[in-house]
């Protein structure tokens, strides 16, 4: 198999994630996009969000933790070193 060992659990998540994220994108596009015709700010709010939920599900997951403190705290600070 291709599949790595963990990637059971990784499979779903991307898809529902994907999923999600189309539609918030969508969503955010249709709504903002028109108000800032010379950027995509509805695309571009949509992405950095969604970067950071990505985020923040990979070090709670890393970490096995669902302490919000402790997830931005690794986040944002030099602590994402010990989880990659």
């Amino acid at each position: 198999s291709t599949l790595s060992a963990g990637s059971h659990r990784a499979v779903p998540l991307a898809c529902i994630g994907g999923a999600l994220g189309a539609c918030a994108r969508f969503f955010l596009s249709t709504k903002l996009n028109p108000k800032r015709p010379k950027f995509p700010i509805g695309t571009f709010l949509c992405n950095v969000l969604g970067s950071l939920s990505y985020i923040s599900v990979y070090v709670s997951l890393r970490l096995r933790t669902s302490d919000l403190y402790v997830i931005l705290r690794v986040i944002f600070s030099e602590g994402m070193k010990h989880v990659i």
